[in-house]
């Protein structure tokens, strides 16, 4: 059968769409209501909290699922390959503790892919799902009975972390030693970890995941010397520019995001912290804050350094489907990786921002930004 248009959400052979759109592709659906294969992650959906759908993100072979994977692959290669998957859920309370989430919870922590033997309500429909925040995935369908094929391999430092009577903080803290985040997000979505064991849906346990981790290295990253130049980094991915400019000053930070739209003026989204941080969510740009802070204090960990840093990301008419956060992380990662461009003054580095600016169509002022007025500050440092 035909896949709808990334764009359109409309099948091809249908709406005549196919022609004008080169990521209409075809895709052989699943054509059974039982099936074996593979799973390497979960879903746990938002829709009803308390009472939320566990799914089982599963294909025939191993599908693409960690973010640096992702990466690497253009974003055709990510949708077809993502669209194979199909997430078999189940609902459930948060709080309770049944059959298929203790299966669940083994894919969770398996060390690799976990062989599944599936039974679904009916035969699965098409529709490729964008969950805020996560990859995109294939059908969603009911889920009758699952069984694992197999023993699944947990790791002996991981089982020792969950056995610790701590908070969610204090044993990701712990497993950050050796687990990255997508891990250890897993981890937390599928109610591992804390005292109180509950589903977290996986919109909110990638964002959590980012803060927490974040907060945790910056409060080493603040004991830090101030950077000494004036610096910015560029880096381009799935039609997302990210211009990064570090000012020799402590930490702020700042994320201003512009969707790229020639026919009309649409204002950034912006979320700002000073040096005492944040008490609420940073609701306007919402978990790709998170996900941008964390790469910048893993880098500033690295350098040995605290900066006032600002991150302008552009998104343009190329972002022709949402990949979820992991976009904005690994993009100010890998930015972060390039050989930067140094300034010498303050005002020669906000020149050559607004300079890059109008090469995306954007006219601002940046002298009012809270970071911008916050380097005038007077510092201990």
């Amino acid at each position: 059968m035909d896949l709808p248009c990334v764009s359109c959400k409309r099948i091809p052979s249908q709406s005549g769409h196919a022609p004008s759109c080169p990521l209409a592709i075809s895709f052989a659906s699943f054509s059974q209501r039982d099936f074996s294969g593979v799973s390497s992650n979960i879903c746990i959906g938002s829709y009803g909290y308390p009472r939320v759908r566990v799914g089982l993100l599963s294909s025939h072979q191993p599908a693409l699922d960690h973010p640096k994977e992702l990466a690497l692959r253009s974003l055709p290669e990510i949708i077809f390959a993502r669209s194979s998957l199909i997430n078999s859920f189940h609902v459930v309370p948060v709080e309770k503790q049944d059959s298929f989430l203790s299966l669940a919870q083994l894919v969770a922590q398996a060390k690799k892919p976990s062989e599944v033997e599936l039974s679904l309500e009916k035969v699965p429909i098409f529709r490729l799902q964008h969950p805020p925040g996560s990859p995109p995935h294939g059908a969603s369908v009911g889920l009758k009975k699952a069984s694992l094929l197999g023993n699944v391999k947990v790791s002996s430092f991981v089982e020792k972390v969950l056995s610790d009577e701590l908070s969610a903080s204090e044993q990701l803290k712990k497993l950050s030693v050796r687990l990255d985040e997508h891990a250890q997000t897993k981890l937390l979505t599928a109610g591992l970890l804390g005292s109180d064991k509950r589903l977290v849906p996986t919109r909110w346990g990638i964002t959590a995941v980012d803060d927490m981790r974040s907060l945790d290295i910056l409060a080493s990253v603040k004991q830090f010397p101030c950077y000494n130049v004036y610096s910015v980094f560029f880096f381009s991915h799935f039609g997302n520019s990210f211009l990064i400019a570090c000012f020799p000053h402590q930490w702020q930070f700042s994320l201003r995001e512009y969707a790229l739209d020639s026919r009309k003026h649409v204002p950034p989204t912006v979320d700002y912290e000073s040096w005492n941080g944040r008490s609420t969510y940073a609701k306007n740009t919402s978990g790709a804050y998170y996900a941008a802070r964390v790469a910048v204090v893993e880098w500033l960990r690295s350098q040995r350094r605290q900066a006032s840093v600002l991150v302008l990301r552009f998104i343009s008419d190329a972002y022709t489907a949402p990949l979820g956060v992991w976009v904005i992380r690994e993009g100010v990662r890998t930015a972060f990786s390039s050989s930067p461009l140094s300034f010498s003054s303050q005002e020669l580095l906000l020149r050559y921002i607004s300079l890059r600016m109008k090469q995306f169509g954007v006219v601002e002022d940046l002298s009012s930004s809270p970071l911008i007025r916050g380097l005038s500050q007077r510092t201990l440092f």
